[in-house]
Formats: structure tokens, C-alpha cells, sequence
């Protein structure tokens, strides 16, 4: 039996999100969103530690959120 250890529920939410990292723009595809992470699909994703920029708009959203976040 698989036990869940994250500290916050993720919510299944498919939506385009644009990674910038050092003015290049990268688009990529949520598939899970929670308090404390997003997990992404993205072709060549950033080193892991990488400060990025997370540009998306969420549903029902009509202002895109612009998010710092660490890879």
C-alpha cells in the first residue's frame, strides 16, 4: 500500500503555464496544483533548484497570476 506524505491536497487542474527563466519563455502544462507545488509537463525542464517565473492564468481567473518559484 502506496501512503501519501505531502502536506497539502493537489487538485487535478490542467492549464498552460509559461516558465521564464533568464528572458527565455518555456510553455508548459500543469497537471496537479497544490498549496505547495504545481507539478508541470515541460519538453527540457530547468536544473533542479533553478529560481523560475510561472506566468498562468487560473479557471474562472481573469487577470494572469505571476508566481516566483524554485524547481
Amino acid at each position: 500500500m502506496v501512503t501519501e506524505a505531502r502536506q497539502h491536497p493537489r487538485s487535478q487542474v490542467e492549464l498552460p503555464v509559461t516558465v521564464v527563466r533568464d528572458q527565455t519563455e518555456i510553455v508548459a502544462q500543469s497537471r496537479d496544483v497544490s498549496l505547495g507545488g504545481m507539478f508541470l509537463f515541460v519538453d527540457a525542464p530547468p536544473p533542479s533548484g533553478t529560481v523560475v517565473t510561472l506566468r498562468l492564468t487560473f479557471p474562472g481567473a481573469k487577470v494572469e497570476t505571476v508566481i516566483k518559484a524554485t524547481v
